[in-house]
């Protein structure tokens, strides 16, 4: 190896330690609390979500942001939620992941429901009745999903 390349992997192997240092606490008031926990827990879930995505990984990615948009739900930071949920609604139409498809486009539009973003609650709801999802969509979801649809579309803001 050239003296160049050497040296290179001596900074390198210093960053990376550098780096592993600076983790080296990644836990520390981890286990304060419930949340605390929680609050550790998506930001570990997020960075590896991201690195997923990274290497190519788009399905589990995505359901590492699942779980991720499933907490925020409970928490009731349901903007927080939606913005979570998002792409992974992409990815789900992209590779036609149908019943997963449906899944989150129901999550999302019960967090827009609830964020009370009208406009893109409806468009929400527009793609729930696409023709590959209305063959897998359970009956009950479907029903209560018709009916939103309806009372939206005389909402004030949408008429």
């Amino acid at each position: 190896m050239s003296t160049d390349v050497l040296a290179d992997l001596k900074i390198e192997s210093k960053e990376s330690s550098d780096a592993l240092m600076s983790h080296k606490d990644i836990l520390d008031g981890a286990f304060d609390s419930e949340m605390s926990y929680e609050t550790r827990y998506l930001e570990i879930a997020a960075t590896v979500a991201r690195l997923q995505r990274l290497a190519g990984r788009r399905r589990m990615s995505s359901r590492l942001q699942a779980e991720r948009a499933e907490i925020y739900m409970r928490r009731g930071d349901y903007k927080a939620a939606v913005r979570v949920l998002l792409p992974i609604v992409d990815v789900c139409a992209t590779d036609r992941w149908d019943r997963c498809h449906f899944w989150h486009l129901f999550r999302l539009a019960c967090c827009q429901r609830r964020a009370g973003k009208v406009p893109a609650y409806l468009n929400t709801l527009t793609l729930c009745f696409g023709p590959h999802l209305t063959s897998i969509a359970p009956k009950r979801a479907s029903e209560a999903l018709q009916k939103d649809f309806e009372t939206v579309v005389s909402h004030p803001q949408v008429a």
